[in-house]
């Protein structure tokens, strides 16, 4: 059985946000957000607060994997037999969700049909952004493989997809772009199955190998996968942060992130678009 929402997705996360709020197990980071247009990219800046600051501190100290157990207070309801479906626990985002697999499966993995329909499912109830960092050096934050779904827009002014103004013109480091001709229809069984040959494409195409070790497959460079509605796009990636900012599949969205006023200022520096291709396999 793929992944069913019984009550809605839309629903569901609010009924866990509201108990993760009150219980204090949601701990929203806060911050302040700008846009800087580079390379006729609108980017989205979001600089943290003094407040989220904190929070920030939290996720740093923190040990161990909080997927097993998953704090049960996060959980939004869902069934599946492979993945369990969770708020982030420290959101810069509003209703980000993620899916993780109910075993440990390690963030290198290859993403397969199970993942792939959890993430159809998601998009089949909400317009929104899909997205996979596929190893450390491409931003995940935890060693046990999840897949994540953010809603659209994620620019400013009701601006879906900041990245989106690029992709015509092409981006300047490596990557594969498969557009999806028709959009995705809704059905996750079928929908999965069109993101699997894409997926699996785009891959190939952006030079990453995999390999098969111990009945599970790997993929032998790090890479940012995002997926709405209307297309596929993988980056290949060499390091998750340049000078000091962090970056992972959001970055190559067009959302990018600042610790603090120093961050912040070094992404004016160095600009938006540089940043991306510092940290990317060169094109």
């Amino acid at each position: 059985m793929g992944l069913e929402f019984p009550g809605g997705l839309g629903a569901a996360v609010a009924a866990t946000t509201a108990r993760a709020l009150l219980s204090g197990a949601l701990e929203p980071i806060e911050t302040q957000v700008e846009a800087l247009e580079d390379d006729g990219v609108r980017f989205v800046l979001r600089r943290v607060s003094s407040v989220g600051r904190k929070r920030l501190a939290a996720i740093s100290n923190r040990r161990g994997n909080p997927f097993l157990p998953h704090d049960p207070e996060l959980e939004v309801e869902a069934r599946s037999e492979t993945h369990v479906a969770l708020l982030n626990k420290f959101p810069v985002l509003d209703l980000h969700v993620l899916l993780v697999t109910r075993r440990f499966v390690p963030q290198e993995a290859v993403l397969d049909l199970d993942d792939l329909e959890g993430m159809a499912a998601c998009l089949a109830q909400i317009d929104g952004l899909a997205f996979y960092n596929g190893g450390a050096e491409a931003g995940a934050s935890q060693p046990h493989k999840h897949v994540q779904f953010v809603p659209l827009p994620l620019g400013l002014d009701d601006e879906d997809l900041p990245i989106e103004a690029a992709l015509d013109d092409g981006l300047p480091f490596r990557h594969a772009l498969v557009r999806l001709v028709p959009p995705l229809s809704g059905i996750p069984v079928v929908d999965a199955a069109r993101l699997d040959s894409a997926y699996r494409g785009a891959l190939a195409v952006a030079g990453i190998d995999t390999v098969c070790y111990d009945d599970l497959e790997v993929h032998l460079v790090p890479y940012n996968l995002l997926v709405t509605r209307r297309f596929v796009l993988v980056v290949a990636r060499t390091r998750d942060r340049v000078e000091g900012i962090s970056l992972n599949a959001l970055g190559y969205a067009g959302s990018l992130f600042a610790a603090d006023d120093d961050g912040l200022a070094t992404i004016r520096r160095l600009g938006p678009m540089n940043l991306l291709r510092a940290a990317a396999v060169p094109a």
